[in-house]
């Protein structure tokens, strides 16, 4: 049996901006982990209500041996919380 290999790397991010993927990325799942609605190139996350850690979340995933063709994400902020956290998790494959 062939084994194809991968890792994954959680990173948390607190300003607006671009997200590199890696070059092997499968794909990505993306958690509201703040106080702050952020918006995932056009796709809304919002916090989680009072009392609770994670708010809304999503995964893009790709079948076995595909990499995504996109080379980056982009995260936005809406300002009106005061601690904005997004917590971005990537697969990627370990080249043989």
């Amino acid at each position: 049996m062939l084994y194809k290999f991968f890792d994954t790397i959680t990173q948390t991010y607190n300003r607006s901006g671009q997200i590199e993927l890696f070059q092997l990325c499968n794909g990505y799942s993306v958690a509201n982990i703040g106080d702050d609605t952020v918006t995932i190139d056009g796709k809304i996350l919002y916090p989680g209500t009072v009392g609770s850690i994670i708010g809304d979340s999503f995964t893009v995933g790709g079948n076995e041996c595909e990499i995504m063709k996109r080379k980056s994400i982009t995260i936005s902020f809406a300002g009106v919380g005061v601690a904005p956290n997004v917590e971005v998790t990537q697969k990627y494959y370990i080249p043989e």
